[in-house]
């Protein structure tokens, strides 16, 4: 006699999910991927759902009103977790240091997962890294997207026993090759003639985004792109950089895109560029390698674990050695890159189409949520985590 494996109750807090930045891309992709299973029953603790996504017509329970960043809401928060935690198996608090805290008094009789966008505590010297002390007390298990971020906790002191690395996943219908269509860029007057750069970007001013490194690459370089256009795709310039290269015709400012329109840009370019000093496991990476498009991309961080140089896209060592600095060639290493791409389409269209096949092998939302249960189910058995 067979006896099945009961449905694991889960309740997931979180202050919105709508994906309008990575760590809220990541809750929505793990929704979809957990609401999709039948060996699991999600309730969804939040203040704000996204109608158009899977999640929100499959959750077996949506709970709205809570308000993690509103002090005034403070009882009505503590009422509504509090009400929505009876009978779960587990908490999962996917990103947000708020709703890592209000968890907090309801961990009785049951399990606390964090991760992996949950902000560090105000600790000194750990402004950027959780302190081992809250991964050892605060939580029963942590995740982590990438194996570099997990090397840092480590080296912070963190148990690695404590931690498990799921890389984040990419909707592989929204972001396809399918999406394509040179003529979009007749819409924003734009040759679809002329070679297409992407550059995505939420705030231009961070500097370890690279976009000075990317735009110098542009003016010093321009020889190399002769016919060639850079769009660059993003939320903020708070600094005015693109202001500062408006002596170029090449580069083209969109503004925010979203959705549909963004996958249709990522499809429709022929070279997309991440020119970032480190990153944890960006998703203008994933979204670009799904829509398979050739990716440029500086190998700090956990990009390296999202490309195969040479195979699904190509890095570059962008920065000094055993640091996050930018080297002062970083400029003209992207030009070269670039330029080489540009130059050689069979090598771009090769590294677009093993770009899509590595994500549909490593990176769909169907992984992640087997993951996730996976997880899940070690920590509910006291066992080490997976």
């Amino acid at each position: 006699m067979v006896t099945s494996i009961p449905k694991l109750k889960l309740l997931v807090v979180v202050d919105h999910a709508v994906g309008r930045s990575g760590p809220h891309r990541n809750v929505v992709g793990s929704l979809n991927a957990l609401s999709a299973r039948t060996d699991i029953e999600v309730t969804l603790l939040t203040g704000e759902v996204d109608p158009s996504e899977p999640y929100a017509h499959r959750l077996l329970e949506l709970r709205l009103g809570f308000r993690p960043h509103s002090l005034r809401h403070l009882i009505p928060n503590l009422v509504r977790l509090a009400k929505a935690v009876q009978n779960q198996d587990i908490i999962y608090v996917p990103t947000g240091l708020k709703s890592f805290l209000y968890a907090q008094p309801f961990r009785r009789g049951r399990k606390l997962i964090a991760g992996p966008n949950v902000s560090p505590l105000p600790i000194p010297g750990y402004r950027h890294t959780a302190h081992p002390w809250m991964v050892a007390t605060m939580c029963n298990g942590w995740i982590e997207a990438s194996q570099e971020m997990q090397k840092a906790l480590s080296h912070r002191g963190v148990d690695p026993g404590k931690m498990t690395v799921i890389p984040h996943a990419i909707d592989t219908q929204l972001f396809s090759p399918q999406k394509r269509s040179p003529e979009c860029w007749i819409s924003y007057g734009l040759s679809p003639a002329r070679i297409k750069i992407l550059f995505v970007c939420n705030n231009l001013s961070v500097p370890r985004k690279g976009t000075v490194h990317l735009l110098e690459a542009f003016r010093t370089h321009a020889h190399l792109w002769r016919n060639a256009d850079l769009i660059i795709v993003a939320h903020q310039d708070p600094s005015g950089l693109i202001n500062s290269y408006k002596d170029i015709s090449a580069i083209h400012f969109l503004g925010p895109k979203h959705g549909e329109e963004l996958a249709r840009l990522y499809a429709s370019s022929d070279l997309c560029v991440t020119p970032s000093s480190w990153e944890n496991f960006p998703f203008v990476v994933l979204e670009a390698l799904a829509s398979g498009t050739a990716v440029i991309a500086g190998s700090g961080g956990g990009i390296k674990e999202q490309i195969e140089h040479g195979e699904s896209g190509i890095l570059v060592d962008l920065t000094v050695e055993s640091g996050s600095d930018f080297r002062p060639d970083a400029s003209t290493r992207l030009a070269a890159a670039i330029g080489g791409l540009l130059q050689d389409e069979s090598k771009r269209k090769e590294l677009g189409r093993n770009a899509r096949q590595r994500v549909l092998d490593h990176f769909t939302e169907k992984r992640l949520g087997q993951d996730l249960v996976n997880l899940f189910r070690a920590v509910l058995r006291g066992e080490r985590q997976p």
